[in-house]
This record gives C-alpha cells, sequence and structure tokens, in this order.
C-alpha cells in the first residue's frame, strides 16, 4: 500500500512539473492577484497625475479616470497602464509605461498627424520618380515602439505641437522613437513603375520614417468610388530581421457572383491567378445558398448596400447542424461595401441579401 501511495504522489508531482513546463513552453501568462493590480494601478495612476498637470495643467479634479487597462509585461514584453481620460469636452488616452517610466498620449494625436502627414508627403514630393506617380495616401498609424499594443497613436506627452516638426527631423529620423506605417494607394492597370524596394528609396538608407510601408495597387485610374475587385495586389515593404529591406506581395483573386456580391481570395508568393491549379468557383443555388470551392480555403465576402454588422447565416456544408452567423464590417476604401470572413466548408444564406 506505501508504494501505491509513494507511485501516486510521484505522478502527481510529475503531472504538476509537466503542466508548468507547459506553461513555460506556451508562455501563458499566469494570474495576477488583487493586490498585484491595485498597486499597478496605483503607480500608473500617480505618474499619470503628475504628466497631466505638469504637460496640461489638469490638476486632479480637472479630470476622471473613465476605464483603465493594464498591460502586464509577461503578454506584451513591457507593462503598462492604460487610461481613457475625460476633461471638460474633451476625451483621450494616455499609457503610462511602467518599465521606463515614460508616459504617452493622443492629447495633441489630430495634430501630430496632420503634421506627419505633411511631412511624409514633403519626403514623397522630394523623389523624382514618386512626385509623378499616381498616388495616394491612404493612412498613416504610428505608436511607441517601447510600448507598441498600448501606445498605439501616441507620443510622449512632453511633446507640444511647436515641436512636432524638431521631433520628427532631429530624433524620429535618427533614432527610431516611432513605429510609423505609411499605407498609399498605387492607381495603375499593372505595376510598372513601383519600386521593388520602396522603403530604402523613401528612407535612402539611412532615416528611420517611415518605418513600414504598404502600397494597395488598384488596377484603376483614381476616382471617387472604388469596387472592391479595383483592388489587385498589396505591397508590403519592411526591414527584416537581417537588416535589409523586404518585399512582401500579397494578391487578390476574384468571382462576381452578381452585381451586389463579391467573392475574394487571398493568394501569397506571386501565384499564376489564370493556373487552373489556383482557380475557384462561387455559386448559388436555387435556395439561395453560396457554395465556395475549394473547400478548404478562406474568402472575403463583400455586399452592396449592406449596413455594418448585418448579419450572415452559415452551417457546415451537408449538414443539418444549427445555423451560425458572420458579422458584416465596413471598409474604409469600398464605400458602398461591407465584407465577412469565412471559410469554404460553409454553407451561407445569401439569397434574400442579394436581391436587386
Amino acid at each position: 500500500m506505501s508504494i501505491l501511495k509513494g507511485r501516486g504522489k510521484l505522478g502527481v508531482l510529475v503531472l504538476l512539473m509537466a503542466t508548468l513546463w507547459l506553461v513555460m513552453l506556451t508562455g501563458c501568462p499566469r494570474r495576477h492577484t488583487e493586490e498585484e493590480e491595485r498597486q499597478v494601478l496605483a503607480s500608473g495612476q500617480s505618474k499619470l497625475a503628475q504628466a497631466l498637470e505638469e504637460h496640461y495643467g489638469l490638476k486632479e479634479g480637472d479630470f476622471q479616470i473613465a476605464s483603465s487597462d493594464i498591460y502586464w509585461q509577461s503578454a506584451y514584453g513591457y507593462e503598462a497602464v492604460k487610461y481613457s481620460i475625460e476633461a471638460g469636452d474633451k476625451t483621450f488616452m494616455v499609457t503610462v509605461n511602467l518599465d521606463s517610466d515614460e508616459v504617452y498620449t493622443d492629447y495633441y494625436g489630430k495634430e501630430f498627424e496632420e503634421t506627419l502627414t505633411a511631412y511624409l508627403v514633403k519626403k514623397m514630393e522630394g523623389l523624382p520618380n514618386l512626385r509623378e506617380a499616381p498616388i495616394q495616401i491612404l493612412a498613416v498609424e504610428f505608436n511607441q515602439p517601447s510600448a507598441s499594443e498600448a501606445g498605439k497613436g501616441m507620443i510622449p506627452a512632453s511633446l507640444s505641437p511647436e515641436d512636432f516638426e524638431t521631433y520628427l527631423e532631429k530624433w524620429c529620423e535618427k533614432e527610431q522613437l516611432l513605429n510609423i506605417n505609411l499605407t498609399l494607394a498605387w492607381y495603375s492597370e499593372d505595376a510598372e513603375g513601383l519600386s521593388d524596394n520602396l522603403l530604402e528609396l523613401l528612407t535612402k538608407g539611412t532615416d528611420k520614417i517611415p518605418s513600414y510601408v504598404t502600397v494597395k495597387r488598384f488596377a484603376c485610374e483614381r476616382k471617387d468610388e472604388l469596387h472592391p475587385m479595383d483592388l489587385k495586389e498589396i505591397y508590403s515593404y519592411y526591414i527584416g530581421h537581417n537588416g535589409t529591406y523586404q518585399q512582401y506581395v500579397t494578391t487578390y483573386d476574384y468571382y462576381e457572383v452578381s452585381n451586389n456580391l463579391v467573392v475574394r481570395r487571398t493568394l501569397r508568393d506571386n501565384v499564376e491567378l489564370d493556373s487552373a491549379t489556383y482557380r475557384f468557383t462561387a455559386r448559388v443555388d436555387v435556395k439561395g445558398h453560396l457554395s465556395l470551392y475549394p473547400e478548404d480555403e478562406y474568402y472575403d465576402l463583400f455586399f452592396k448596400g449592406l449596413p455594418e454588422e448585418t448579419k450572415v447565416l452559415y452551417r457546415k456544408k451537408d449538414s443539418k447542424s444549427k445555423y451560425y452567423n458572420v458579422t458584416l464590417f465596413k471598409d474604409s476604401l469600398f464605400e458602398n461595401w461591407s465584407y465577412g470572413h469565412i471559410k469554404g466548408d460553409q454553407t451561407i444564406v445569401v439569397g434574400d441579401l442579394i436581391q436587386e
């Protein structure tokens, strides 16, 4: 009996050790106690109050904390608290990086984005092969490298509008104080004229702005209302781990089911779209059920004229299981279209949604 008990204890110990090892391997964050949360929030709030008074003249009582969100170090590589602040009729976000004691905010986020956009336009106008190019800036996004997830759209709280240009020219260009992603639209029937090394061209090999470039090529002239099928490729430019400039291409293939339903498939690695191996089909039967082939891939469904958050029903093919739904979202590029993402092994109910 004692031997069995000993083996039982040994088995439990082995199981506990294996579980701990699995947690360490998978990086699962440990649970935090209420006391730890109180300590983190108290530390963050102290730094928050100091920064708001020092940089914006907001004393306690002049602002309220509407919400707070802790970013634990185990999950994000840094420890930070992100706050939503209300001061009079102004609402803004503040992130306190507890590792570095830095405070970031979007208090002047709109003004900084305008200055940054103008700065990037000036850079592009300085390059002969971009000056007359059929391009348009779609978006400029930025975040803090030292608190990337928590610091989206934020700049140091100590930075004021009159210092924006100096900050970009003298600091951000020499040190990567911001991650900046520039998204462009390129209007052209083909990709000729699009540099294979656009990021290197913009940064001239030494500067740091932008950090990443995304180019969406539309096979049409620039126009007010784009159709989903106008978008042909997305080129992503970034600096690889070895310090060299890299280009990654995503290509789209389409099937127009009707005037108000388009199915899109994503291809990579410059796949030849006319290859029979990569063709796909979309069919609507007499019951209004949409079927997609191949079934093991994922697709985007674009519906014209449907509002955002419309629910589209689906269930497994050849199954009597209950229906589920996918929610449609707006794509800012295509004003009159909403889209959802779904796998091809589903039967999708679209009959009532595509009636003209």
